[in-house]
């Protein structure tokens, strides 16, 4: 059976999540972003140096690995809350129902560098089991999307690679994949990514792939 490679954050779950999360982080940190402020340093991760910047003047000049997982951990346990007081607000309408009608057909593997335990917490704290694999980041954020790519056509055959950024795009071209560029989460207005197809709502999905 063939495998589509999807991103989690901004194509699967909704950026809200993402960003109320990291908004929530950064009150922690003595750090206030206004929404529009926020969402434009998500798109390059600039926010992770606020961030860092934050922990380590509290913490002093320690390991960037330790920075690095400490600055995760914050973002993990707000993630894991805004979760859970909006379960119903975590995905992109309609993008479940067409996911179960691609799993008649194909394995669906997640590939995201959000870590693997906020992802796999979240699907199994809303009862979803609809991903035979999850390949995702660890504390330390040490995986680019291509090496996670890589990793899960280690295990899987897959065909697609479906996302919403430069990032996932440029990830599937390298490994030779086909690649879908959805027109929601952080891809709003994104020009540069050349992705085989572009799709504006998640029906368009089944078209291109079945």
């Amino acid at each position: 059976m063939k495998t589509i490679l999807f991103d989690w954050d901004g194509t699967i779950a909704k950026k809200e999540v993402a960003t109320k999360a990291a908004m929530r982080r950064g009150e922690s940190l003595g750090i206030t972003y206004g929404m529009g402020e926020l969402h434009e340093k998500q798109k390059t991760h600039s926010h992770y140096k606020d961030a860092k910047k934050a922990i380590k003047s509290y913490v002093g000049e320690l390991d960037e690995d330790i920075i690095t997982q400490l600055m995760t951990n914050f973002f993990q346990y707000h993630y894991l809350g805004v979760v859970r007081e909006a379960p119903e607000e975590v995905f992109y309408k309609d993008i479940l129902s067409v996911l179960e009608k691609l799993r008649e057909k194909y394995k669906l593997v997640i590939v995201s560098t959000i870590r693997h335990d906020i992802i796999r917490p979240v699907l199994k704290q809303l009862n979803y089991d609809l991903f035979s694999e999850v390949f995702a980041n660890n504390p330390e954020l040490e995986h680019s999307k291509e090496e996670l790519v890589r990793q899960a056509l280690e295990k899987h055959d897959a065909t697609f690679m479906v996302g919403d950024r430069e990032e996932d795009i440029e990830a599937g071209k390298k490994h030779g994949l086909k690649t879908v560029l959805v027109d929601w989460g952080y891809a709003q207005n994104l020009k540069e990514a050349k992705a085989d197809y572009k799709i504006t709502k998640p029906e368009e999905l089944l078209g291109i792939i079945n």
